[in-house]
């Protein structure tokens, strides 16, 4: 049956890992932030160009503003010196409501339409086709299409839609803004309805003192000459503040020629983007991190394959595939050999029941890095004095031969079927370095597993029992040779190597389930390639 190695306190083991800390640690900050942070600057990059992209695309637009004082006829006449004075005879928010509503009338907008002749300049003013208010009319109506507007109802509802009323504040200052792809006709039509305010306000004086006693011909004749300036206004865009004002309402800033555009703001749209697309980012990495079931923290070995992680191997970036198999030979005090050690201390703090004589290597699936693993491995065992051997068992692939022994006449497989001696297929080492036992000459397959697992094979772990204190077998795949569970009971216990992020764990349990009826001793998970391992 399968057997587990108890998990050993982190006092007593030294170089193993074990995640024993649940909680979130500005560790697992920085390591998800550097597993997500080419997918983070990505959308932040790709949200930025979109937004780019939409500032190069879009239309500028220009705002002209001009403002309004609107007075207090009741309040002019007396000396309001108190504040309770100033507040009975000042206008509330419904006078300051009813003046806004007149600058947006439907009266005012058609009085700026015909006199600048905005229903006929297409050039100044993009009129825009009411195909909503169509669909509207056919919606709301009484189920006819509506009849497209006239020319100078589009120019109206398109003069509205561009027009902004606002009051500043809580005085009694009201501002009209116009935007406008052109910067000229912003200013000139947000004077133009500015004037139709006044136009329309003298219009009403006029016909207010009409119904008056012939006394008022020489206040009607002066309303008239300003209605006539009103009207000048109107049909130029230009205001002459001196001369067009009433005691209801003056012109205190005219609209001049924007000096930038409005619309689109480059600053504001590249930062809406960049926080966009950051957003975006950490969204999907908190999505791929839920669904993403690789392994790729330590707590998921323990929670979900209930074993220790003897160590985690970093990985070894811009180096060719046969350099690394010697890298501990090549570089002792990197970080790589250091976590070759602690993975070695790990295995000897293991032997309670007994001596790990044969120790195999395997992983789930090929690539996954048990070569470069059992070669260093091997290297640490020997460094540290242990006579150590190597054993090649996969006979497919001789990846591990391939890395260690460029040329080989005999090996494993002619052994197993008698065709040579151990002395013939045995590389001795240098001292301080491992002996070799190659796989083949040349690869094979088919039956080539079963000798793994035969009867010859376990003759041959008991001679090198009695000759070396430390046996590595690189074991073939799970996955593509599960006659592997075969030799596994002449093994004092199997190391497995999982690459960082690779498998899902459901994957890698299941195939460990080919151990259930061996007994065999998996004595933990070496992680390969891990570039930022999480603690849970």
């Amino acid at each position: 049956m399968l057997q587990i190695s108890p998990r050993i306190p982190l006092s007593e083991l030294s170089g193993a890992i074990s995640p024993v800390d649940q909680r979130l640690s500005p560790r697992d900050v920085i390591s998800f932030w550097r597993r997500y942070v080419l997918l983070i600057i990505s959308c932040m990059a790709c949200c930025v160009a979109l937004g780019e992209a939409y500032v190069l695309v879009t239309p500028s637009t220009y705002a002209a503003a001009s403002q309004i004082l609107i007075e207090s006829r009741r309040a002019s006449g007396f000396a309001a010196t108190s504040d309770v004075s100033y507040a009975q005879y000042s206008l509330d928010s419904s006078q300051i409501e009813n003046q806004i509503q007149i600058i947006k009338s439907e009266q005012t907008s058609r009085r700026v339409v015909r006199a600048m002749q905005l229903d006929e300049n297409q050039n100044q003013e993009k009129l825009k086709a009411s195909v909503l208010s169509s669909l509207r009319g056919y919606i709301l109506g009484n189920g006819d299409v509506a009849t497209p507007p006239d020319r100078t109802t589009m120019a109206m509802r398109d003069l509205l839609d561009r027009l902004q009323v606002r009051r500043i504040g809580q005085s009694y200052v009201l501002e009209i803004s116009y935007w406008s792809e052109d910067p000229v006709a912003a200013a000139r039509i947000c004077n133009a309805i500015t004037a139709a305010y006044f136009q329309d306000l003298l219009g009403s004086k006029i016909d207010a003192a009409k119904n008056g006693s012939e006394l008022l011909e020489q206040r009607i004749s002066l309303l008239r000459d300003q209605w006539a300036t009103a009207d000048e206004a109107v049909r130029t865009g230009t205001l002459d503040v001196t001369k067009l004002a009433t005691p209801e309402a003056r012109v205190i800033t005219m609209a001049a020629l924007p000096s930038k555009r409005s619309w689109p703001h480059q600053s504001l749209i590249l930062a809406f983007s960049a926080l966009l697309g950051l957003f975006v980012a950490l969204v999907s990495a908190a999505v791929h991190r839920s669904l993403d079931t690789s392994i790729r923290t330590l707590g998921q070995v323990e929670r979900d394959l209930c074993l220790n992680v003897l160590g985690v191997l970093p990985n070894l970036r811009f180096r060719c595939w046969p350099s690394i198999a010697n890298e501990f030979a090549r570089n002792p005090l990197s970080p790589f050999s250091m976590a070759v050690r602690q993975i070695k201390t790990s295995i000897q703090l293991q032997q309670t029941g007994g001596p790990l004589v044969c120790i195999g290597v395997t992983a789930v699936t090929s690539r996954e890095g048990r070569t470069t693993a059992i070669a260093n491995l091997a290297r640490a065992f020997a460094a540290s004095g242990s006579h150590t051997l190597v054993i090649d068992a996969d006979l497919r692939h001789r990846r591990l031969t391939r890395a260690l022994q460029r040329t080989v006449n005999m090996g494993l497989y002619e052994l197993l079927n008698e065709e040579t001696t151990l002395e013939q297929v045995l590389i001795r080492g240098a001292p301080g370095q491992p002996d070799f036992i190659p796989a083949s000459r040349s690869p094979t397959a088919g039956a080539s597993e079963d000798l793994v697992g035969s009867k010859r094979m376990s003759e041959l772990l008991g001679t090198c029992r009695k000759f070396y204190s430390v046996v590595l077998i690189a074991l073939p795949t799970l996955e593509e040779a599960p006659d592997t569970r075969a030799v596994a009971g002449h093994l004092d216990g199997i190391a497995v190597v999982i690459g960082f992020g690779r498998l899902p764990s459901y994957r890698i349990a299941t195939a460990l389930r080919s151990f259930d009826r061996s007994n065999v001793k998996i004595l933990g998970v070496i992680i390969n390639k891990g570039r930022h391992v999480l603690t849970h």
